[in-house]
């Protein structure tokens, strides 16, 4: 007994000391993340702040280069000035005749002054006569210098000596006047000058003080200050209020540099003017760059001390109240009735615990998928009992395994997989061509589902090899068909658009009540059976044929023989027989759209099984689909020009090949010289070449991987948007790029492009 004490008092102090290491091990990852996240902080914050000031230096020269500009433009504009010009050439004493062209070069001064309110003065020394063209009149040099610049920073000569050199480009001038106001001159000599005498010179005088107030607009702290140097090394003006007596930026500070410059306790930042030989400076205490990182250095380790600290408190509480907690538990979950496993002797608490919890979530797991999978299996098996038939009572079904069948209405519609008949080829060309059967039919359906649940009551499920759906309806109004054929669009589109294959549909009749289901699945399957290939999704609906089929004849005689002949690629024979199966005249002619519609779905059919007899089974390029028409004369047209199309594929399949490349190649070149006529579609380019527009489409789809339809449509769009980089209205577009309309030209442009004209424009500066 004493031993056996021994061993659990040793076997609990080794549960607590793995506790209390397990707990310092958990509170040793946020301790970690913490300094981890010190280290990105302060780095961040420290990139933040010189990113800060150079924003503001990049301001700061923005806008000093700004005001740059506009005083050299203010110069440009009195250099250019014809008044301004006539002037130079004055040449000694001013003749009576000069007054009135220095009277109207005062104009265009006080015009430019007045239009420029920063400007403290402009004024033209007229070099050839010794005197100056102010604001106020014209006066000789001399009275100019006596009354505004004497007693001032400049002498006479020394100011006369500035007006009279020759300034090819803007030079600065520094000085103060008479009042002490200190200020910058602009100055720029003129082009038109006499034989044998210097030009004059034009000049714009700023207030130093305004660039000053330029610069103190950037400053938020005493600590940060902008100096502008010239490139002697002197300051021009600068926010430091030391900086008039004795500049303090080390030379070492002005070389150049992509980031701050660090001399003892400043940083520095420098920026070239872009329009003068000016530096900016920027010079900023380290305190005050590092205040943000100290603040968060010093809470960081506070908070790590407190952590660490009540981390092991808490560890050693918690790792001495869960030991007792921790053998109940085992107990609980150990079963009573057999031994401990071979894996668990000499284990710990901790670890038997572990090991029988992760034994029952792996228990628990496995049912809940059995009974997942049992139900889902249960599910489908009532529902396609329900479908297939026809003594099966809907009502036996209601309430079972989550089944919902209390609507008024219901129709089936059955979405038929491309995977099933695609040839091989067409599969290894395909997109989605690793995508197996299964996984389609569960994308067609989740697709359909999304689409439909918000409208219908909807029951799903795969049988066989098509996906059905039994829709609930709340009565048979049209409006409600409309809805289910716009769904059923939408899943035919978002089934081409991210798998790339072509689903196409059958919709059964109205029935009332669950006992009609398996009525409307038996004329969905009717349905689905008149649908053909091609590259377009077709919807069929078992109303469109249900009183068709009695109207026409279409004997086994005649499909057989229509077989043989598209086999044998005799395309004059195949012509004159679908012509003679599709009557327009005589008592048998077909004159109504019903029956017109499903006789061309049978000759259709006979064509296809011809095709196929012959070698052809890449059926791409050729439209089945005769469109939205109803006229009886088009789809006795279109069933003729697919007939020879077929024909045709069946004789290139024996051998009777064409230079289908260069064709092709004429074929492009022709539709990019016709490509704004709207005239322009495949039958007009199939007619120019002198070959039927379907063997066209086929083989120019086979030879450049693109449709013909396609091709046209790109050379057009292309076309368009570069008239909407250029600005021209939509309507104007559509009419120069062989649109019908503005609105075709939306509808083409949102469907290749994924955004409206106006958003392109938009998006690309148009």
């Amino acid at each position: 007994m004493e031993k056996t004490g021994r061993q659990k008092n040793g076997r609990r102090k080794t549960v607590r000391k793995n506790w209390f290491l397990s707990y310092l091990l958990v509170l040793a990852v946020p301790l970690l993340f913490g300094l981890l996240l010190y280290r990105y902080s302060v780095r961040v914050i420290t990139e933040e702040a010189q990113r800060i000031y150079g924003s503001a230096l990049d301001q700061v020269y923005i806008d000093l280069d700004n005001y740059l500009i506009e005083i050299d433009q203010t110069l440009e504009r009195a250099l250019l000035d014809k008044a301004i010009q006539k002037i130079t050439h004055v040449d000694g004493t001013p003749q009576p005749s000069d007054q009135l062209n220095f009277h109207e070069a005062q104009i265009v001064l006080n015009m430019i002054s007045i239009n420029h309110p920063n400007i403290s003065d402009i004024f033209v020394s007229v070099n050839g006569a010794d005197g100056v063209l102010t604001l106020h009149g014209y006066i000789s040099q001399h009275n100019f210098y006596e009354r505004g610049y004497k007693n001032g920073s400049l002498t006479e000569d020394a100011l006369c000596g500035q007006l009279r050199m020759p300034h090819s480009s803007t030079e600065l001038l520094q000085f103060s006047d008479k009042n002490g106001i200190r200020y910058l001159a602009f100055m720029r000599g003129t082009l038109n000058t006499g034989v044998g005498r210097s030009g004059d010179t034009v000049v714009v005088k700023v207030e130093r003080q305004l660039f000053l107030k330029r610069l103190a607009q950037f400053q938020w702290d005493d600590r940060v200050n902008y100096y502008v140097m010239l490139p002697d090394g002197s300051t021009l003006c600068s926010t430091d209020v030391r900086a008039d007596e004795e500049p303090e930026i080390p030379a070492g500070a002005l070389k150049p540099t992509e980031g701050f410059y660090y001399i003892q306790d400043k940083a520095y930042l420098v920026r070239d003017s872009r329009v003068s030989d000016w530096k900016y400076v920027l010079v900023v205490d380290r305190d005050l760059m590092l205040q943000q990182v100290r603040n968060t250095q010093l809470y960081t380790w506070f908070g790590l001390v407190v952590c660490t600290l009540l981390g092991l408190l808490l560890s050693a509480w918690l790792a001495q109240r869960n030991i007792t907690p921790l053998k109940r538990l085992v107990g609980r979950y150990a079963p009573k009735d057999e031994e401990p496993p071979a894996a668990l002797k000499g284990k710990n608490e901790y670890e038997m615990l572990d090991y029988y919890v992760q034994r029952v979530y792996r228990e628990s797991s496995d049912h809940q998928h059995d009974l997942w999978k049992s139900q889902q299996t249960l599910r489908k098996y009532y529902l396609q009992e329900l479908l297939e038939k026809p003594s099966y009572s809907g009502q036996s079904t209601t309430g079972r395994d989550r089944l919902r069948l209390d609507a008024p209405y219901y129709l089936v519609v059955l979405f038929s997989n491309p995977l099933l008949s695609a040839p091989a080829a067409e599969k290894a060309e395909n997109d989605g061509s690793d995508m197996n059967f299964e996984m389609l039919q569960i994308a067609i359906l989740n697709i359909f589902e999304e689409a439909a649940s918000p409208h219908f009551a909807l029951e799903l499920t795969d049988v066989g090899e098509a996906c059905a759906a039994i829709v609930g309806l709340p009565g048979r109004d049209a409006d409600l068909l409309t809805c289910l054929e716009e769904d059923i669009r939408f899943t035919e589109q978002k089934v081409q658009e991210h798998f790339h294959w072509n689903v196409r549909a059958a919709v059964g009749d109205v029935h009332e009540g669950a006992d009609g289901i398996h009525a409307s699945y038996e004329e969905a399957l009717e349905a689905l059976s008149y649908l053909t290939g091609g590259e377009d999704a077709e919807i069929i609906a078992y109303r469109d044929i249900r009183d068709a089929r009695a109207s026409y004849t279409f004997p086994a005689a005649t499909e057989r023989r229509l077989i043989d002949l598209v086999s044998a690629g005799h395309s004059d024979g195949v012509v004159a027989l679908v012509r003679q199966a599709f009557p327009l005249t005589g008592p048998e002619a077909v004159d109504t759209p019903g029956v017109a519609h499903c006789l061309a779905y049978d000759i259709t059919s006979a064509l296809i099984k011809g095709a196929n007899q012959g070698g052809v089974e890449d059926l791409n390029g050729v439209r089945f689909v005769p469109g939205e028409s109803t006229d009886p004369a088009d789809l006795q047209e279109h069933l003729t020009q697919t007939a020879a199309a077929l024909c045709e594929r069946v004789r290139l399949k024996k051998g009777a090949g064409t230079q289908a490349g260069q064709l092709c190649a004429e074929v492009q070149a022709y539709i990019r010289e016709n490509y704004s006529d709207p005239d322009l579609n495949i039958s007009q380019t199939g007619l120019h070449f002198n070959i039927t527009p379907a063997y066209l489409s086929s083989l120019f789809k086979r030879e450049t991987d693109t449709s013909l339809l396609s091709y046209i449509n790109a050379v057009r769009l292309d076309e368009a948007k570069r008239l909407l980089e250029q600005g021209l209205s939509v309507a104007k577009i559509a009419e120069q790029t062989g649109f019908r309309d503005s609105g075709a030209l939306i509808r083409v442009f949102k469907k290749e492009t994924g955004m409206t004209p106006g958003q392109y424009r938009a998006a690309h500066g148009g």
